[in-house]
């Protein structure tokens, strides 16, 4: 067993939990852009459409995200409320 494990050209999964707290703008790290309420609400801080990386029909990542982008499978959003807001975790399965 010990063998097949070492010859195997498959590498083991990976989970990697990003928290981002303080000055992280969740929206625009991964941005919905099929809501056109992201385009109308943010005429200052939302990242142009043709620079998003898109990773669904529905989301995309923030250009500085390239690399994540190449490696993204999937992405869990968790926010917990606290007493000083609401915590955000964005938690990527990468292949």
């Amino acid at each position: 067993m010990t063998e097949l494990l070492h010859t195997s050209k498959q590498k083991d999964p990976v989970i990697v939990v990003l928290q981002l707290t303080g000055g992280n703008d969740y929206i625009n790290t991964v941005i919905p852009h099929s809501n056109p309420h992201y385009f109308n609400h943010r005429p200052v801080v939302r990242i142009s459409e043709s620079d998003i990386l898109t990773i669904g029909k529905e989301t995309g990542f923030h250009p500085a995200l390239k690399e994540i982008s190449e490696m993204y499978l999937s992405l869990i959003h968790i926010s917990e409320p606290t007493r000083l807001g609401m915590i955000s975790y964005a938690v990527f399965c990468l292949k």
